[in-house]
C-alpha cells in the first residue's frame, strides 16, 4: 500500500479507539468513523511497516446500525468518536473492546457482562474542558483536533447540559467585550487559556486558568457567570508552563464557595477544584454501587487513589477498618472532612504517592479487600509486586481504561510476568477465565464489566473483581 493511494475493502472489526479496521495485503488498516460490515472507499494517509492510517472517501455498503451524528462538529473534533454508531451497538463495541485486551495483551479469555448503559446517552457530562487559544485566525474556543492542538470552535456540546452553551457564551462575551487576551502556544503569551467546568448536583464550579496572576474585570465576568449558571463558585488557576498541563497546583478563590457539597447514597461530600470526579451521575450511581456491593462486609478495606473518599465513605459503612490513599492533597483534606461530617470513625486518609506507602499497609493488612482505582497509565510496577507478593483475598478493579487493566491483570493474575524491564508471556497458550479457571497465582476473575461513563466517545469504565481461591 501507498501513501494517498485509493482502495476498496469491507471493514472487518472494531480498533481500541472505536475505529474500523480493515485487513487487506498483508495490512492492517486503522479506518475513524468506519463500522464493522461496511464497504468503503479509503485513501491512504500514511503507512508504517504493515500498519496503515487512512480515512473513508466514501461508504458504498452502510452498516445498519450507523446513524446521522447529531453533532455539527462531530468527526472534526476530538471529542466523541462513536456518534455515528447506534448506541446499542456502541455497547457492544465496548464489551467488545474490553474482552479483546484482555486476550492480546493478559492472553486470557474473558467473557465481560452486557455493557451497563448511561442513561441519558446525551447531556450526561458534569464536566466541561475548553482550550482558549490565540491563533492567526484570531480567538479560538473549542475542543483540540483529534491529536492535535487545532481548537475546533463549537457554541455548545450536546454530551454535556444545557448549562454548556450558557458558559460558552458568557466566556466568547467577556473576552470579546473587555478585549481579553488569550494564550498563543508559539508565543507563550496572551492571558486565558483554559476554562474548566465542574456540575455537582445544581452547583457548578468555573476554574479559569490564566497565564498570569490575575485578570481585568473580574466582576464582569462573574455577573455574566451569574446569569448563566445562577449558583457557581470561580477560581483561577495559575499556569504559567510552556507544556501541555492544563491545571497546576496553583488556585485562587474568587468567589462563592470552595467547595462543592452534596450527597450519595446517604453520605455528603465535597468536591474541590483540583478534586476527581466522575463525569456521567447515572453511570457513577450504577458503578459504585455495585462496587460496594461486591466489596461486600469486609474485615479491612484498602482504598487505594480514593480521590475525595465517596467510595472509601461508603465502604466504612460495612467494613470494619478503611484506609484511603491518595496523592492530592486537597482531596484529601476533603475526605476527611467528609468522614467527620459524616461521623465515620473507621476510616483513615494518608496523603501520599501509591506506590510509595501502599505495598507496606497491604503487607499489614493482607486479609483485606484491595479497591484499586487507579489513573489512565494503571498500577506502578512497585504496586502490582506487592499485590503478588501479599495476596490481598479480593481485589476490586476500578479502571478507565481496558488497556492497562489487562496489563495489571495478567501481572497479577500470572500470565503476564517482568523479565528485567520487559513485560513478557508467562504461560505457554491462553487461560480460559470464561468457565472460571483458576490464573497462576491463584486468583479467579470473579466479575467483569464495562460500565458506559463516556457514551458516544471510545471510552468505557470497567469493573473487575479478583478473587483469591483458598
Amino acid at each position: 500500500m501507498k501513501k494517498n493511494e485509493i482502495y476498496t475493502a469491507t471493514v472487518c472489526g472494531y480498533g481500541s479507539e472505536g475505529e474500523g479496521i480493515v485487513k487487506l495485503e498483508g495490512y492492517t488498516v486503522f479506518l475513524p468513523f468506519a463500522i464493522p460490515g461496511e464497504k468503503v472507499r479509503f485513501k491512504v494517509l500514511k503507512v508504517q511497516k504493515n500498519l496503515v492510517f487512512a480515512k473513508i472517501e466514501e461508504i458504498l455498503t452502510p452498516a445498519k446500525c450507523r446513524v446521522f451524528p447529531k453533532c455539527d462538529v462531530f468527526q472534526k473534533c476530538g471529542g466523541c468518536q462513536l456518534m455515528h454508531v447506534e448506541y446499542g451497538e456502541q455497547l457492544n463495541l465496548k464489551r467488545e473492546l474490553i474482552a479483546n485486551c484482555f486476550k492480546k495483551i493478559a492472553f486470557l479469555n474473558v467473557n465481560p457482562l452486557e455493557t451497563i448503559p448511561s442513561s441519558p446517552e446525551l447531556c450526561y457530562r458534569s464536566k466541561l474542558q475548553l482550550p482558549i487559544r490565540q491563533t492567526e485566525k484570531g480567538i479560538e474556543i473549542g475542543f483540540f483536533a483529534l491529536n492535535s492542538h487545532r481548537v475546533v470552535e463549537i457554541d455548545n456540546c450536546i454530551i454535556h447540559g444545557e448549562w454548556c452553551k450558557k458558559v460558552i457564551s458568557a466566556l466568547k462575551k467577556y473576552i470579546f467585550d473587555k478585549n481579553v487576551s488569550a494564550y498563543n502556544e508559539i508565543t507563550h503569551k496572551g492571558i486565558v487559556r483554559h476554562i474548566v467546568v465542574k456540575q455537582v448536583g445544581l452547583q457548578f464550579m468555573v476554574i479559569l486558568v490564566i497565564n498570569g496572576d490575575s485578570i481585568p474585570f473580574v466582576n464582569y465576568f462573574k455577573g455574566l457567570l451569574s446569569e448563566a449558571l445562577g449558583e457557581f463558585s470561580l477560581f483561577l488557576n495559575i499556569n504559567k508552563r510552556t507544556d501541555n498541563v492544563i491545571l497546576t497546583d496553583d488556585f485562587i478563590h474568587i468567589c462563592g464557595n470552595s467547595t462543592i457539597t452534596d450527597s450519595f447514597l446517604g453520605v455528603k461530600y465535597s468536591v474541590g477544584p483540583a478534586s476527581f470526579m466522575q463525569v456521567n451521575e447515572s453511570v457513577k450511581a450504577k458503578l459504585y454501587s455495585k462496587a460496594i456491593e461486591l466489596v461486600g462486609d469486609s474485615e479491612t478495606v484498602i482504598d487505594a487513589y480514593c480521590g475525595a473518599g465517596l467510595l472509601t465513605a461508603l465502604f466504612a459503612k460495612r467494613a470494619k477498618k478503611v484506609v484511603g490513599i491518595e496523592i492530592v492533597e486537597e482531596a484529601i483534606d476533603c475526605a476527611k472532612e467528609m468522614a467527620k461530617e459524616n461521623g465515620i470513625l473507621n476510616a483513615d486518609f494518608i496523603c501520599s504517592p501509591c506506590e510509595e506507602v501502599l505495598p507496606e499497609i497491604i503487607k499489614q493488612n493482607n486479609n483485606c479487600t484491595l479497591v484499586l482505582d487507579p489513573p489512565r497509565k494503571g498500577l506502578d510496577r512497585k504496586i502490582a509486586t506487592a499485590v503478588i507478593e501479599t495476596k490481598p483475598k479480593k481485589i476490586v478493579y476500578i479502571s478507565c481504561s481496558p488497556q492497562t487493566l489487562a496489563r495489571d491483570v495478567g501481572i497479577i493474575g500470572g500470565s503476564l510476568k517482568y523479565e528485567g524491564n520487559n513485560l513478557v508471556k508467562a504461560i505457554s497458550e491462553p487461560i480460559n477465565c470464561e468457565v472460571g479457571a483458576i490464573l497462576p497465582n491463584g486468583y479467579k476473575i470473579d466479575y467483569i464489566c464495562g460500565y458506559d461513563m463516556f457514551a458516544q466517545c471510545k471510552g468505557v469504565e470497567t469493573l473487575c473483581v479478583l478473587k483469591l481461591v483458598e
